[in-house]
């Protein structure tokens, strides 16, 4: 029972802290760098699935995925 007390304790801790930072602000900081880091990303997981599958495989179906998503 201690236990459970003190995981609550210290993810009321963290909420606490996370939301006295103003994360509603700083999305737009996170928006930013996510869409900046997403080319990398996907040359990585191209690269990567491309060891597994043929290149047109993962081209196509990532072409599919981006297609889907607009």
């Amino acid at each position: 029972m201690k236990r459970i007390h003190d995981l609550w304790a210290v993810l009321k801790k963290a909420f606490l802290e996370w939301k006295d930072k103003d994360p509603f602000r700083e999305s737009s900081v996170i928006a930013y760098y996510s869409i900046f880091s997403l080319p990398g990303l996907l040359v990585v997981v191209f690269t990567i699935a491309s060891f597994f599958f043929s290149s047109e495989a993962v081209s196509g179906a990532l072409h599919d995925q981006i297609a889907e998503s607009m």
